[in-house]
């Protein structure tokens, strides 16, 4: 009976250890979390190792002796990990192999490693510490980026090669040394940088570096990250700004370029969001701050590459660079100059105090990313001419109402809407041939979608994911088993039987919502072309404008220049609007010595940049200098 109950008890035991241990071929995870690798094992993808999905509990990790290189991914965001031996034998880590180790406090790199991969320690953010042997000659692209607990920095004499953006994003650094025997690389003068001696680049600074006269150029992502960079002196020896160079120095007040300047490169001051104050000298024959407008321009192409909550835009300016005023926390409100034909990439990402901006007609190309998380705004009408709504333009716009998308949109792109949780109906025009993925997910208010092609846009993934429940798309008369094949089953789709009947040569119709009830409810808006205005809108011959108040079917004009027609019924209803020749309008309180550059309705809805040819009501008027009106339309 001992000897059943003993083979039973150490069967119970095995199992329990089976159980609590994980090993495979080369490598074995105990019950502890300590993962123990006695094999070179290297894979493309986090995905292909076979501890990837214990990746978050290893908190330790032991390499044998014997093992000669850390593979590609291998301990990508293993965010527990806090311990790590390396032994004699590994001679190089591979690319992204610590990325994410948010919990690394310190690491020991032997000395027999030679050469570190790019991104291989990124985002390792509770790492204070590192120490470089004698032995390592190559440090990759970004290999440190993001280590936002590192302080100091002691470059070997061995290093012959520091790749880009090394150092982006330490915001702790306050000390950076070379080794004075390192011949690629000094640190001249105590200057707190890292400096490629023979072209006389600074390649790595941090807060409290001084750029020498010495220096030429600095180099792409030096300062990137730089948190606590309050200020900085550009000596006239430098030429050269690299790509994202100064990216994300968030506490940077002002920017001084100085006449030598003859290249600035992409995004050098993007998400700056402290900057006050840019000039650039007077001399500069590449850059201006024309008018003292506050903006690094590039004189030959009249593009603002650099802007500021206090930029006043030149007339003369034609196009917005990329990230232009990214993380502008301060600015409230924005007028686009008529001149200005093009708005770059993230040119206002993350302004989220940005409530109101005014886009001229004159603008043609609006790139992605473009108002991405400016969460103060509420509304925007897109110009006409713009054909492409872009990637993620207005994703995590939380405060937008509304907006108006324009007839010649063809084309919707993935996440633009995306968790716009205010927005609760949206007009999508005939023109629009695709809509890319996630569109509009997590929009938790938008309830009601007007689609006004017959035959569906091409859509991808999750477009309505996370939308109200309660979601209706209205579609043309005819079409829902069209839309369901194309859009999906489990979508609620309403027919219009509502028709329209108008010349286009006077004017344009469009329904803004559709109510369905025991007496269907629609609101339409307007648009009588220039010289004309709305006479009347018919149904049945009867005009609904003039009917008695307690008509069962009427229109009414609303407060933003729509109008509701209510008591509605039955099938393929047409509805006939006319137009005539328009009469002069009077208006009230409207500031006559500036230029309007927009005209909105109560709602905030775009009507154009004239008061001229609208409807009766009370619009609100933004000027070119920036102040707003009501106008009082009779």
């Amino acid at each position: 009976m001992k000897h059943i109950l003993l083979s039973i008890l150490c069967a119970l035991l095995f199992t329990m250890q089976a159980k609590a241990e994980k090993r495979g071929e080369g490598w074995s995870l105990s019950a502890d979390s300590t993962l123990t690798i006695s094999a070179d094992i290297s894979y493309d993808l986090p995905a292909n190792y076979p501890w990837n999905s214990y990746r978050k509990s290893i908190k330790k990790v032991i390499i044998n002796e014997g093992v000669t290189s850390i593979g590609i991914d291998a301990f990508y965001f293993c965010s527990s990990l806090t311990s790590i031996n390396i032994p004699e034998s590994v001679t190089s880590i591979g690319y992204y192999a610590f990325t994410g180790c948010s919990s690394l406090t310190s690491i020991t790199i032997p000395e027999s490693v030679t050469s570190i991969g790019k991104q291989a320690f990124t985002g390792c953010s509770s790492l204070s510490s590192i120490t470089f042997p004698e032995s390592i000659t190559s440090i990759g692209y970004q290999a440190f980026s993001s280590c936002s607990s590192l302080t100091s920095i002691n470059i070997p004499e061995s290093v012959t090669s520091i790749e880009s953006g090394a150092f982006s994003g330490c915001s702790s650094l306050t000390s950076i040394n070379v080794d004075e025997n390192n011949t690629k690389y000094d640190s001249r003068n105590n200057c707190n940088a890292i400096i490629e001696t023979e072209s006389n680049t600074l390649i790595a600074g941090c807060q409290n570096t001084i750029i020498l006269e010495s220096v030429t150029s600095i180099g792409g992502w030096a300062f990137s990250g730089c948190s606590s960079l309050s200020s900085i002196n550009i000596p006239e020896s430098v030429t050269s700004i690299g790509d994202w160079a100064f990216r994300n120095c968030s506490s940077l007040t002002s920017i001084n370029i100085p006449s030598s300047v003859t290249s600035i490169g992409k995004q050098a001051f993007s998400y700056c969001g402290s900057l006050t104050s840019i000039k650039v000298d007077e001399n500069n024959t590449t850059y201006d701050s024309r008018n003292n407008c506050n903006a690094i321009i590039e004189t030959a192409s009249n593009t603002l590459i650099a802007g500021c909550q206090n930029t006043i835009f030149p007339e003369s300016v034609t196009s917005i660079g990329d990230a232009a005023f990214s993380y502008c926390r301060k600015l409230t409100s924005i007028v686009i100059p008529k001149e200005i034909t093009s708005i770059g990439n993230e040119a206002f990402r993350s302004s989220s105090s940005l409530t109101n901006i005014v886009i001229s007609e004159s603008v043609t190309s609006i790139g992605d990313y473009v108002f991405y998380d400016c969460s103060s705004l509420i509304s925007i009408a897109i110009p006409k001419g713009i054909t492409s709504i872009g990637t993620s333009m207005f994703r995590g716009c939380s405060s937008l109402t509304s907006i108006v998308i324009p007839d010649d949109v063809t084309s919707i792109g993935g996440y633009a809407f995306r968790d716009c949780s205010s927005l609760t109906s949206i007009n999508i025009p005939e023109s629009v041939t695709s809509i890319g993925s996630s569109t509009f997910y997590g929009c938790s208010s938008l309830s009601s979608v007007y689609s006004y092609a017959t035959t569906p846009a091409e859509i991808g993934n999750y477009v309505f994911y996370g939308a109200n429940e309660n979601l209706i798309i209205y579609i043309p008369k005819g079409t829902t088993e069209a839309y369901k094949a194309a859009w999906g089953e489990e979508l609620n789709f309403v027919e219009v039987p509502a028709s329209f009947e108008y010349d286009s040569n006077y004017g344009d119709i469009k329904l803004i919502k559709w109510t369905s009830s025991e007496a269907d409810v629609m609101t339409i808006r307007i648009a009588p072309a220039d010289g004309y205005e709305l006479q009347s809108i018919t149904l049945d011959g009867v005009d609904l404008l003039q009917a008695a108040e307690d008509a069962t079917t009427k229109a009414v004009m609303n407060d933003d220049g729509t109008y509701t027609i209510s008591g509605l019924s039955g099938d393929n209803l047409a509805v006939v609007v006319n137009f005539s020749v328009s009469t002069p309008v009077n208006t009230i309180s409207c500031n006559q010595e500036a230029e309007i550059a927009a005209v909105y309705s109560l709602t905030g809805a775009y009507v154009g940049k004239s008061l001229q040819n609208l409807q009766s009501g009370l619009y609100i008027v933004v000027y070119s200098n920036g102040e707003t009106d009501k106008a009082l339309v009779k």
